[in-house]
């Protein structure tokens, strides 16, 4: 007995595209100010970053860089879909939402009266900026 091809599905599975990470500088998240002296209070001044994509963004080796040359490198660092992290200017401990730049010196990182803040993948190229 034979069978026909009407008991075969004709459904080609579609390929999807993969999920997308897509990291931006969140701005309302960012604490640019720090309480009183900046230079003096370096753990209270930060900037943000969210991933608004569908995918995890490996951020490993990506780098925040202000308009004075100020880097940050980030290290074995994935950032989830939805998620925000914080790397802030002075020192402490790392977490899943907060990373130290351990910045020490007599001046703050980011400027009160304007400043920009840059954030590039770890080939260099620029990802996201925002100038306030």
């Amino acid at each position: 007995m034979s069978r026909g091809m009407s008991g075969l599905s004709s459904q080609v599975p579609v390929p999807t595209k993969p999920p997308e990470a897509q990291v931006v500088v969140d701005f309302p998240c960012c604490h640019v100010n720090a309480d009183g002296d900046d230079s003096q209070n370096p753990e209270d001044g930060w900037v943000c970053f969210k991933n608004k994509g569908d995918g995890a963004a490996s951020m490993s080796g990506w780098t925040v860089v202000d308009e004075h040359g100020w880097t940050y490198t980030f290290p074995d660092f994935t950032l989830a879909p939805g998620s925000t992290v914080r790397v802030i200017t002075g020192c402490g401990t790392n977490t899943a939402d907060s990373l130290y730049g351990c910045k020490g010196g007599s001046s703050a990182v980011w400027n009160n009266d304007g400043d920009t803040i840059y954030l590039k993948d770890a080939q260099g190229n620029l990802v996201d900026q925002y100038s306030y």
